[in-house]
């Protein structure tokens, strides 16, 4: 497997250009094409100075890569792996983890994360609806009291 590394600061801004126009085409002939979103966050990133690496989702990376990737320790990692979160190949006694893995599992975890945000805010229509029942209001009034 081979992995490119697009090093921000060697990329002319006039090609950082042409990236977002063939982007922009490329939206315009096939629209909602995951290739032109590629091209477009390819070129955002390039252009706010972050480098950026290519590989295929096949890829395997250790766990110290993938934590990274991940934000997080490679021992937090590890107990991911070991509870069966994120799937590995061991290769030896090292493990591996497909690049694919990790983006299924950070998905997986935005997703989660925008469940309970919405659960969260929900309750928060539903504590109003508890209280003004309880306290024998309508829900507008219960809103307007702060509760």
């Amino acid at each position: 497997m081979t992995m490119d590394t697009l090093n921000a600061n060697e990329v002319e801004t006039h090609e950082i250009d042409a990236l977002v126009e063939a982007a922009h085409d490329l939206e315009t002939k096939s629209p909602n094409s995951p290739l032109a979103g590629a091209l477009a966050k390819l070129a955002m990133d390039l252009s706010q100075g972050r480098d950026v690496v290519l590989m295929p989702a096949d890829a395997e990376i250790s766990p110290a890569a993938a934590a990274k990737i991940l934000g997080m320790s490679r021992p937090h990692l590890c107990k991911l792996l070991d509870a069966g979160a994120i799937p590995f190949n061991r290769v030896g006694r090292d493990r591996r983890i497909k690049v694919q893995e990790v983006n299924d599992f950070m998905r997986k975890r935005e997703l989660a994360r925008c469940e309970l945000a919405e659960k969260f805010a929900r309750s928060g229509t539903d504590r109003t609806d508890l209280v003004a029942r309880l306290a024998g209001v309508e829900p507008d009034t219960a809103r307007r009291l702060g509760f």
